[in-house]
């Protein structure tokens, strides 16, 4: 099942529908290629239906945001749970993957950096 997408001002959503796994990493890659192809700068993940990340994902959400980092972009995680959170603070990419509390923290962030 494809995960849903919605753009919001400058800011291109994908809404999870699973975990961030080796399972479900491919349709999240393909999606932030996409976008970069196409000029997209703002690339946002909602998290708030993915309740943990594997290695996989966790590498492959350092792959994004260094991809789009390189064209110019960003790329960042909302609503992570407790977990995925957890995550990011023991594997000390807490401060390489640009992450936000709240979609609408993340929003008005990417707005700011837009104007």
């Amino acid at each position: 099942m494809r995960s849903q997408e919605e753009k919001i001002g400058p800011v291109w959503v994908l809404k999870l529908t699973h975990p961030l796994d080796r399972d479900h990493v491919e349709e999240i890659e393909n999606w932030v290629e996409e976008k970069l192809q196409l000029g997209e700068r703002f690339l946002l993940l909602n998290c708030a239906r993915s309740l943990y990340f594997d290695s996989v994902g966790l590498d492959a959400m350092l792959a994004m945001t260094r991809a789009a980092t390189g064209r110019c972009a960003r790329f960042a995680l909302a609503q992570l749970s407790s977990d995925c959170a957890t995550a990011l603070r023991v594997t000390r990419l807490e401060r390489a993957i640009e992450h936000y509390v709240t979609v609408e923290d993340a929003l008005k962030h990417m707005r700011g950096r837009a104007a």
